[in-house]
Formats: C-alpha cells, structure tokens, sequence
C-alpha cells in the first residue's frame, strides 16, 4: 500500500545541493513526489512504500550534504486526497509568506572542481570560476531568495547547452547547481594595464591560461594588480619584493599595518612559519579564513609586509582565480582588500577604475556583479580553540543559535569601530559581515544598505532597536530615525554590558558572571571613557564593581592617535608640576610636550579614561616603543611583541587594589613610577614589557578574587580588544585556572567590537517586557 508524506526542513538547506541529493535518494528507493526550494527551505513530498520511505527519511538526515545544516525535519502524513505521483521530480521554487531559511557563506574549491580545473583535457581547464553544488560563492551573489539563479548576480549568464546537460542530470555533480556555467557561457576574466588597455581575457582555455602566465609574469617582476574576487577585490604583490609592497601602502594609505598574505599550500606555509595542528586545521577550514601564526626568524618576507610584529596573517587560495594564479609562482602573495583606508571594500568595476586604477601596474576583473561586498575573515588560535578577530566571509550569514526564542525581531546597530550589526528571528540570530568603522559617509551607506539586505532575505522586520550609548555615534543617530519612522521602541546598551554579556550568551551562561571588559573606548553612564572594567554581569542588568583608575585624555582623540599624550596624562596625575623639571624617558622629548603638560596643568580639553588601552599606549610611550600610532592598537601590539615569556609572574610591577564605594579601583601610580625609573635606568624594553602585562594580569586576578568572595560567583568571562593580546590572554587564564575560577572567551564573535551587536541583542532581549 502507498503512502504519502509532506517533510518541511528548515536551517542551512539552499546553495548545498539538497535538492538534487533529495531526488537523487528518491531515486534510489524507487519513491515518487516532488522537493522544492521556499522562504522557509525545503519541502518534500514522498510516496511509496512505507518501508521505503523510512529507509529515506533515515537517510535524509544522517547523508545529507557535508555544508547542509538541518535544524528541524518536520513530516506530516498527508490527510488531503494525494496527487498519484508518476515520478519524482524538483519543482520551480516558491515564495512562501514569513521567510526562515539559512543562507550558505561563500564556500573554497572543492577539491573535484580543483581537479578539473587543472586538468588539460577538461573542457573547464583554467576556467576562472568553475564551480558545482559543493563550492563557489553564495552570501556574494545572493540578491534573493529562495537560492535559484535567477536572484542570484549568475542571472545574468544563460547556460549553454553542456552546462544545461550538467544541471538537469541527477547524476552529475553539477544537477541543479546555479553557479553552472564555461567558458562559452559564464563570466568572463579581463587583465588591463593602468592606461586601461585590455591585454587579455579569458574566453578559452587557451586565453585564460595565457592571461594567469602574464599574471604570474607580473608578479616576478615585482609589479602591483588588483585583482576581483567573490565579494571584493584584492590589492596583491610578491611579498618578497619590498618595493612592490610599499607601492601597495602608498595607494592604501596604510603606513605601518601588516597586509594580510596568501600562500600556495601548507608546506611553503612551513617555511616561513610556526605552525601547529589546531592552526592547521583551521586555516584549512572550508570558511578559509586568514590565520595569524607566528612567523619564523629566518623568514625572508619583505620587512615592510609586518614591521613592527612578530606574527603573520595567512590564508590559503579560496576562489579559482587565486588557485591558478599560485599554479604558475611558488611565492607568498600580498593579498589586501582593495581600498583607502578607512573606507569600505570597493564591489563595483567602475569604482576600482575611479579610486584606484591610477598608480597600481595592472587589473584583473571580471564581468559577475558583487550583490554583497565581504571582506575575508581573520582567526587565530588560543589554546587549541578557534579565536575570532574579524568574522566575514566564509562565516557570514551562518546563525548563533540561542536557547529561548526572541518574542520581538530585535535589530541590534553594534558599534562604531569594526562595526557588525545583528538581527533576531525566532532562536536565530544573524550577524552582518565585518562592515569597519562608522566614520565616514561612505561605509555608512555600507552599512544602511547591509542592514536592508538582511531584513529582507531573512524577512525581518525589526520590532526593537538596540544601540550604543554613545549619542554621537552615527549607527545611534540611525537607530534614533528608524525608530521614529517605524514607531518602535529603541534601547541605548552600555557597550561593556554588551561585551560582557556576548561572551555569556555564546558559552550559554545564564548569569550572573564576573566579566573583565577591557577595551580602548567605550562610552561610560557618568559620561567618562570607560575600557577598564569589572563588572557583575546579567543579560539584564549590570553592576560596575570595579575599573582601572581614571586619568585624564590630553585632546581627546587626538591621545588615542598620540601614545606620547597619553604617557604625559599619566605622568602628570602622579608627578604634577614637577613633570616640568623632571628628567623623562628618551621618547617623551621637551619640545613636543610642553604644550600637552599646560593642558592638563590648566584642565583644556580634556577627558577622563578609565581605558586599558590607553594605558597601554602609555607604557609604549614611556618605553619609547611607540610614541605616535599609525594604525588602532598599534602601540599595544608592539608593547606585547616585546614580552620574553621566558620571564615568570615575579618579573612584575605592582598594580593594587582600592576601596571606592561598594567597589574598588585598581590603581596604576606605583606601575608608572617603576616603569619610569627602569626606563631612565637603562633596563630593556623586553623587560619592562613583560613586567607591565605580568602585573595586569596578578592585578586583573585580584580584582576577580575580591568579587568573588563578596558574591561567591566563580563564572568569568574575557571581552574587549585587549584581549586580543595572547600574552596577556594565557597569562590571566592560567592564574584564573590556578584559582579554581570557570573562565571563558569568545570563540564565535570576536572578542573586540565586532562581537558587541550579539550582546546588545541579547540585552535588549531580556530588557523586552514581552520575553
């Protein structure tokens, strides 16, 4: 006897080839019916015998694609009078009205399309953006759903009658693939020289392997190419040739901060850096993420690709275009978005041609538009675990799964540094690609755009508005107006609150916990610049039990972009006016000081801090490691680059404890003065170094002593840029373990400002009177 079954599933099922492995399991099992991609995901429609149907739905969930993610399979006997099905067949996909299915991030070359790709007598042999259900670009392409081509930016290439064959055969990898296409009719990869001349392009295989000799040609030389990529597009030399990579920083305007490199394989990988097994994996991920690992002394990269580092951000090739550029060299390449400073990745042909085309050699682009502009994603390790520094492409849109379901779609703006914005639907919540800082018009128009993008692909329409509580910051201002046109309530989140509880929520603590917040800039509610904080943290509530001592910023911004102004606040507050008369370390000379000590002797333009960061910066200053920054954290970076960990917790300089209220204030003065005397005295920046962070870190677990015996709460989490900072990081852990402490870090988000939004909507959510 016949049945018939109606399946609904739901999570990550489009863009992985689900239909064609549903029609092809039918097959097998000799069912009839129908799939269909909708707004929802996949439904199904089974008949046959019963025994057979349960051989498939067992099958469905435990072979299904290796990127799909089911996260519900719903079946419903069909009670309606069923259609007598003859066969089974995939259906044109629907719309359905309330949208709940998972987008795919962009995926690497599958190792079959690698091997076609390099293989002489398949007819996609150097073909630039070969793909199949298993890889290619899909967050990058997607302008709507359901994921079919035609609301994708493959719409615009009709397939020719092979790629037809391909897509409509269950047996071939390609069946129902929407980025099928060759080179009779896919894209098409163009290489110009600066005047704009067209050299080459790839029409055949034949032409497109002579457009990568150029290319690999032009990178011996030591020439510069922009080169367009899934989401963006890629600024790249030899990063051997130091004059090829200052070229590079010139167009960029980026002085000192290290590029981000692409090396061919694993081996080479080898030679120039330490490499261990949880970062090998990692960096082999399908997500493809740039690793920082740290690089060998005997490495013999350009010095200018890192100065100032002991450590390298490393990727390996993830599209065709990059894999058969690295088919013809053996060299690391400089691999960097394609942009000033500052700016957002550029997503459109014209635009390079406008803002960049002038000083680099040559450009390699293709005629496939950019629907969503991603920027590569960068991890590290810590402790064998993944460790997010920026969370883009190849991670995003997949969801953060939270426990209880949002009653509201809440849209959460994140920050105004290394911003990402997050939406909630139900138990998922979606967070943006890394959209940068929200300083100037253009990447807020970036960032306007992105948030529209979501809502509409996830149909979501945001019933609450979490934000800073900064009031200038521009993504505020935008919660503020969308508010009021849509006439819904906005929440202001105190941005270490937010830190705190996105650290909680992703290793699903309920509360409370003690949270170390340590940051450069957060906006504090007595309106002073917080990024020194302990706190005792709930996902509703917080209380400020202790911070870092305040001193005063000379200028305000212009102190976090001069370290030096940050060592004299210091300095001053201890010293006073005899600062005037006092012999001060080499890097803090007279001449440039003498204005910034009248400020604060006359309080002019000042601002309290209670920053880490800033205090960081300080030590750089008084050190003489770094008196004037060219990039965020750069004095901090290099400050942690000289700590001998050789050297154990009794190399320290003494921090301690204040009463202040019901709290306490961890005090720096007795730090500063030791750092100082050591500097006069000729001791080595590794030395003072490693002092400093030794004694942070016995201060920081003090700090977490004292809370603990007031409240008995042995939860900690870590948030905040600084923690960025490994040294200090494996430091505190240890110390914290020692003590019997349950520690956590981030090891989804990133633990510096791109990780906030999730803690704003978490916070939002449980401040929402109708959770």
């Amino acid at each position: 006897m016949s049945s018939t079954y109606r399946i609904k599933i739901r999570g990550t099922v489009q863009g992985v080839g689900f239909r064609p492995f549903v029609y092809r399991l039918a097959q097998k099992y000799g069912l009839k019916g129908e799939v269909i991609n909708s707004n929802s995901g996949v439904e199904i429609i089974i008949q046959g015998q019963k025994n057979k149907i349960n051989r498939f739905f067992n099958s469905l969930s435990k072979n299904s694609p290796i990127h799909s993610q089911l996260r519900s399979i719903q079946i419903n006997e069909k009670i309606n009078k069923p259609s007598n099905y003859k066969k089974f067949k995939i259906k044109r996909s629907q719309n359905a009205e309330n949208s709940s299915t998972h987008i795919l991030p962009d995926l690497n070359v599958c190792s079959e399309c690698k091997n076609e790709l390099l293989d002489p007598n398949n007819r996609r042999y150097f073909y630039p953006f070969i793909t199949c259900t298993n890889c290619g670009p899909r967050f990058t392409i997607i302008n709507d759903i359901p994921y079919d081509r035609n609301r994708t930016t493959m719409s615009d290439f009709d397939m020719c009658p092979n790629c037809e064959q391909e897509y409509n055969h269950p047996k071939d990898r390609r069946f129902h693939s929407q980025t099928n296409s060759c080179f009779e009719c896919g894209p098409k990869l163009k290489l110009y020289n600066s005047d704009r001349k067209l050299l080459y392009n790839s029409s055949s295989s034949g032409q497109s392997k002579k457009l990568f000799q150029k290319i690999s040609n032009l990178l011996q030389e030591g020439k510069t190419l922009i080169v367009k990529s899934n989401g963006g597009f890629h600024l790249c030399c030899n990063a051997v040739n130091s004059k090829a990579v200052n070229k590079i920083r010139t167009e960029k305007k980026r002085e000192e901060k290290p590029f981000g490199l692409m090396f061919p394989d694993l081996r080479t990988i080898e030679k120039y850096c330490d490499l261990s097994a949880p970062e090998m994996d990692l960096i082999k991920k399908p997500g493809r993420p740039l690793v920082i690992l740290d690089k060998k002394e005997e490495h013999k990269l350009a010095e200018n690709v890192a100065p100032g580092r002991n450590d390298l951000a490393i990727m390996l090739p993830y599209n065709p275009i990059q894999i058969l550029i690295f088919n013809l060299i053996n060299f690391p390449l400089v691999m960097t978005s394609a942009n000033i400073t500052g700016e957002p990745i550029i997503n459109k042909n014209k635009r390079i041609f406008e803002k960049l085309s002038s000083s680099i050699d040559y450009i390699c682009i293709h005629n496939r538009n950019i629907s969503q502009r991603c920027d590569d994603s960068v991890y590290r390790t810590f402790r064998k675990n993944q460790y997010p520094i920026r969370r883009s492409r190849g991670y995003v849109p997949e969801s953060v799964k939270i426990n209880s379901k949002c009653e509201q779609n809440i849209l959460a703006c994140g920050g105004e540094r290394k911003n990402t914005f997050a939406l909630s639907k139900n138990k998922d919540i979606w967070i943006s690609q890394h959209i940068g800082d929200l300083k100037n018009l253009e990447t807020f128009n970036f960032y306007e755009s992105s948030i529209q993008h979501f809502k509409h692909i996830f149909d979501i329409k945001p019933e609450l508005i979490a934000h800073d509580l900064h009031p200038n910051y521009l993504n505020t201002r935008y919660a503020e107006e969308k508010a009021q046109e849509g006439n819904i309530q906005t929440l202001p989140i105190q941005h270490h609150h937010a830190h705190a509880v996105s650290c909680m929520a992703e290793n699903h603590l309920s509360g409370p916990a003690i949270a170390l917040v340590l940051d450069g800039t957060g906006y504090g509610e007595d309106a002073k610049i917080w990024g020194g904080e302990v706190l005792i943290t709930r996902y509703s509530e917080y209380t400020r039990i202790g911070h870092l001592d305040y001193v005063d910023m000379p200028g305000g911004e212009s102190a976090i972009k001069n370290p030096y102004r940050m060592a004299l606040g210091y300095l001053y507050s201890i010293f006073g006016d005899e600062l005037e008369r006092m012999r001060l370390p080499s890097g803090l000379d007279k001449r440039r000081t003498k204005i910034v000590i009248e400020m604060l002797k006359n309080e002019i333009n000042l601002i309290k801090t209670s920053s880490t960061g800033r205090l960081f910066a300080a030590v750089a200053a008084i050190t003489g490691i770094r008196s004037k920054r060219n990039y965020e954290g750069q004095a901090a970076i290099e400050l942690e680059s000289y700590t001998n960990k050789q050297l154990d917790l009794k190399y320290s300089y003494p921090f301690y404890l204040e009463s202040e209220g019901e709290g306490f204030v961890i005090k720096w003065d007795e730090m500063i003065k030791q750092g100082v005397s050591d500097v006069l005295d000729g001791v080595s920046c590794e030395d003072i170094a490693t002092k400093f962070h030794n004694g942070l870190a016995i201060a920081l677990k003090k700090s977490v002593n004292y809370v603990r015996e007031k409240t008995g709460i042995n939860n900690v989490v870590l948030s905040g840029g600084v923690f960025m900072n490994m040294y200090l990081m494996d430091k505190l852990v240890s110390l914290l373990n020692k003590e019997g402490f349950e520690v956590n870090w981030h090891q989804k988000v990133p633990t510096n400002d791109g990780g906030i939004a999730l803690g704003q909507l978490i916070v939002a959510k449980a401040k929402d009177k109708r959770q």
